[in-house]
């Protein structure tokens, strides 16, 4: 009798995880029409994806001709927002998922940095200021990651 081949077990049994609830997409959000939000500029690699009462949701990128990206997100309420990141290094690939929580306020332009440094991913946000020198200050709300 002839058994399946480990890469025929493994495309069988990725067929089934797509059939289950485990293979569902995780849907991009789209803030409600009405619905205050405010917009996050991203830098750095990796997927983002935010935490909003319990439901992951991925986001529609917005890239600008200055090579920014952005994200809009809703206001007022504490939403995780998390980063997936792959990186490869002396044959090993690893996945990282580096996140934090925040309450964004309408109008306030959140800056969200992450990436791969000294072998360890991190994710950090600050808050545009232009009052400061810099032109960007800590934002008071960040807290840890709710999901």
């Amino acid at each position: 009798m002839n058994f399946p081949s480990n890469g025929m077990r493994a495309a069988i049994a990725c067929g089934i995880l797509l059939l289950t609830a485990c293979g569902t997409p995780i849907p991009v959000y789209v803030p409600e029409a009405g619905a205050a939000s405010t917009k996050v500029s991203l830098m750095g690699g990796g997927t983002p994806y935010m935490c909003l009462a319990g439901q992951f949701y991925r986001f529609d990128v917005q890239a600008g001709a200055d090579g920014t990206s952005t994200v809009q997100v809703p206001v007022g309420t504490r939403l995780t927002m998390r980063n997936v990141m792959t990186y490869q290094g002396h044959n090993v690939t690893s996945t990282c998922r580096p996140a934090f929580s925040v309450i964004p306020k309408e109008g306030q332009t959140l800056i969200i940095n992450s990436g791969l440094r000294a072998g360890t991913c991190f994710i950090e946000a600050v808050r545009e200021d232009n009052s400061k020198d810099t032109g960007v200050a800590l934002e008071p709300s960040l807290g840890a990651p709710q999901c």
